[in-house]
């Protein structure tokens, strides 16, 4: 039994059990089979564990990896800012609040300091997100294989014609139709209007006070005839 300071040199051996009732102080601890703490247990410090961790209860962690972002009536995005910046970049998990399957969202600009949720359009009413933020030393990625039931190299959405791959036409002349697209529009035809026919101003006798008649215009259906074949009227 130790009831004052004790001091040891060098190393000290303890073949069974040692009870403490009070504080140990130590600079490392090497320990070569196992651990057991009854009681609760504060590291002040980094903790690293070489191999697998299972924790049988509860597993809690702070506001700088996990929260709720709302993104109001007429935004597009909020920008999430952890409290403190992650010692890697995190991989970012979001679920959407509530019954709105019409939303469409992505997570961009992921970094150590924070990320940002946009919406594909202008919300018309509040959208609320429950996010969560592991951050990952090395994270895996990984890709899917492309759809070739054909086995040719060429997707089976390419030879379906959802992504179309005819060029547009353009102004220029065709090679094969040899005629621009403006040439084959229809074009307005013109409808030739009736011409007037012409007529002819007859002199008429009207009396002059000498007893010899003078001749006044008067309008007639007769064709003009051209000065060869004119012929005098008395």
């Amino acid at each position: 039994s130790v009831y004052d300071d004790a001091v040891f040199e060098s190393q000290l051996t303890v073949k069974s059990d040692v009870t403490m009732y009070a504080s140990l102080v130590v600079d490392s601890v090497h320990i070569a089979n196992a651990l057991n703490v009854h009681g609760d247990t504060n590291l002040l410090g980094n903790l690293t564990v070489e191999k697998d961790a299972q924790v049988k209860g509860e597993l809690s962690i702070s506001g700088r990896q996990a929260g709720t972002a709302k993104i109001p009536r007429g935004g597009q995005e909020v920008k999430v800012e952890f409290e403190q910046p992650l010692v890697y970049t995190p991989v970012v998990q979001v679920s959407l609040h509530g019954d709105a399957q019409d939303v469409k969202y992505a997570v961009n600009n992921v970094t150590q300091t924070g990320f940002t949720l946009s919406l594909s359009a202008i919300s018309r009413r509040e959208v609320s997100f429950s996010w969560l933020a592991i951050s990952a030393e090395n994270p895996v990625t990984v890709t899917g294989v492309v759809v070739d039931d054909n086995n040719n190299g060429i997707p089976d959405i390419d030879e379906a014609g959802d992504i179309s791959t005819t060029p547009t036409a353009s102004p220029e002349q065709s090679e094969s139709s040899g005629e621009s697209e403006e040439d084959s529009l229809p074009k307005p035809q013109s409808t030739p209007s009736p011409s007037p026919s012409p007529t002819t101003l007859v002199p008429s006798p009207t009396a002059s006070p000498s007893g010899v008649s003078s001749p006044s215009p008067q309008q007639s259906s007769v064709p003009q005839l051209s000065p060869q074949n004119s012929v005098p009227i008395p």
